[in-house]
């Protein structure tokens, strides 16, 4: 359960990332 957890986290923190990618580009 802590890996499907930690991955989740993971994926969390990519979309946030490429969120703040966006918009500093932008």
């Amino acid at each position: 359960m802590s890996q499907s957890k930690g991955a989740g986290a993971v994926v969390l923190l990519c979309q946030n990332l490429s969120k703040v990618l966006h918009f500093v580009e932008s």
